[in-house]
């Protein structure tokens, strides 16, 4: 097919304008074979736009059509805003509900995942406020909270005693991880006296008046071998002060594994710097290897100050 060819078959379909049907006269006029070639092509379409057979239709074409229009207006099918009658099955049943199932399957590790994710998050915010409080008195006492070895009320947990005391935590609230489905938290908490008092009275009632979920720093020994508190100064700028507490039996026996507060896959720790790490075990540096237990592998004060050893509320301090 050459260029003329589109100009031909518009000319044989009856489309050609005035403007159009001029230059292709006089080509035809002046080359014989692009007449011949007009003159087949107007053939060819004439025959095939008519081929001289007629079609007439069905004699009962309109009776068929209108039965067939009164039939489809006798179903008992509605439609616009009425409803279709559904036939009832228990197989449909079984699978809406099938899908149904799997889809809250799928929800579930989700929402547990978020809800342990808040509940993580909240005993960051737990940590880091006792950690102010901790601070605070730090920068009053050049220390941070201790009570000697031998003392009526020298059990670590009595740390937030002190702090309550002086007015740097509202409560005991903050001392409980929301984690930790085994505690019975309690806001109240004891004055410092009364503790003291109350311990002489009946020797080792401390160890249920002083609860909480987080671990508090054993203190460490000085150049003498003497225990002693923690003292915020460049060689402690940076250490363990406070973290969900580690296994432990009543006996005050430090157990293998990460804290249960978070199901053993590990704990939050508050250092002296107020930041809250999460911690996957409980190795905290080459010269601090565990963050329950000192370099003896005792929980007992630290060898140095770069030993942070962290335990229970219901432990001593010197250790038991």
């Amino acid at each position: 097919m050459n260029t003329e060819d589109p100009l031909l078959l518009d000319d044989a379909l009856g489309l050609l304008d005035d403007s159009r049907r001029g230059p292709l006269e006089r080509e035809v006029a002046a080359d014989p074979a692009l007449a011949e070639r007009r003159a087949r092509l107007r053939h060819a379409v004439t025959r095939l736009l008519n081929d001289g057979r007629t079609t007439e239709p069905p004699e009962d074409l309109a009776a068929r059509t209108i039965a067939a229009v009164e039939a489809r207006r006798q179903r008992r099918r509605r439609t616009g805003f009425g409803t279709i009658t559904v036939p009832f099955r228990w197989a449909d049943v079984a699978v809406a509900a099938g899908i149904f199932l799997a889809g809250v399957l799928t929800l579930l590790p989700a929402l547990h995942r978020d809800r342990a994710r808040m509940a993580q998050l909240s005993c960051m915010a737990n940590l880091q406020q006792v950690g102010y409080g901790l601070f605070r008195y730090a920068s009053i006492h050049n220390s941070y909270p201790y009570i000697p070895p031998g003392s009526p009320g020298s059990y670590v947990g009595a740390y937030a005693v002190q702090l309550h005391d002086e007015g740097l935590i509202p409560d005991g609230t903050a001392l409980h991880c929301p984690c930790s489905y085994e505690s019975h938290p309690s806001a109240s908490l004891m004055g410092f006296k009364d503790l003291c008092e109350a311990e002489r009275r009946s020797p080792g009632v401390c160890r249920s008046a002083i609860t909480g979920d987080y671990a508090y720093h054993l203190g460490y020994k000085d150049g003498d071998g003497h225990p002693g508190p923690i003292i915020p100064d460049g060689l402690t700028s940076c250490i363990p002060l406070l973290a969900d507490q580690p296994p432990h039996d009543p006996d005050g026996r430090i157990l293998a594994g990460n804290s249960p507060n978070h199901a053993g896959i590990g704990q939050n720790v508050l250092f002296s710097d107020l930041h809250v790490g999460w911690k996957r075990n409980r190795w905290i540096s080459p010269s601090d290897r565990d963050l329950f237990l000192n370099n003896e592998s005792r929980p007992a004060p630290g060898v140095d100050c770069r030993d942070s050893v962290l335990v229970p509320p219901l432990f001593r301090f010197g250790g038991l």
